[in-house]
């Protein structure tokens, strides 16, 4: 059985991403709102950075999968 400082340090490591899912996924909803409110066009949010950033992780992602696995 693990330690409890094992398990700790361990579910600390899964922090540090999902805070920056949150801070990326508030801020292109921000984006998104901000569109709609100026009716623009349907594809306006998503050549924002944060949608940008998204869609580069995604690539990454996905590439890393097909690649390395």
């Amino acid at each position: 059985m693990e330690r409890p400082m094992e398990i700790l340090i361990t579910l600390l490591k899964f922090v540090p991403p999902f805070v920056a899912a949150l801070v990326l996924g508030n801020w292109f909803f921000k984006e998104l709102q901000k569109a709609r409110a100026l009716r623009k066009p349907w594809y306006a949010p998503y050549i924002t950075t944060p949608a940008i950033m998204i869609i580069a992780i995604l690539v990454v992602l996905v590439s890393i999968r097909i690649f390395v696995y």
